[in-house]
């Protein structure tokens, strides 16, 4: 979920590019970006917009990928 749409706002482009942002990560790695014990961890991890790359599966993922990511997932 994007953070306009977690914060209540219109879905529009920026919603649909943070979705990309999601499926890629979740492509690359089999893991969600953001996960948390609760709905509230999770809504606030996506509104942070902090993604890390520690999963040992984005070890063979170039910068360029990691870079792509971290664009299509900016809270801005």
């Amino acid at each position: 979920m994007a953070p306009e749409v977690v914060n209540g706002d219109s879905y529009g482009f920026k919603a649909d590019m943070w979705s990309i942002g999601v499926l890629l990560y979740v492509m690359m790695s089999g893991y969600l970006p953001f996960n948390g014990k609760n709905t509230e961890k999770v809504f606030e991890r996506i509104r942070a917009g902090k993604v890390n790359f520690d999963h040992v599966e984005f070890n063979s993922v170039s910068a360029e990928g990691k870079e792509l990511i971290t664009q299509l997932l900016n809270v801005n």
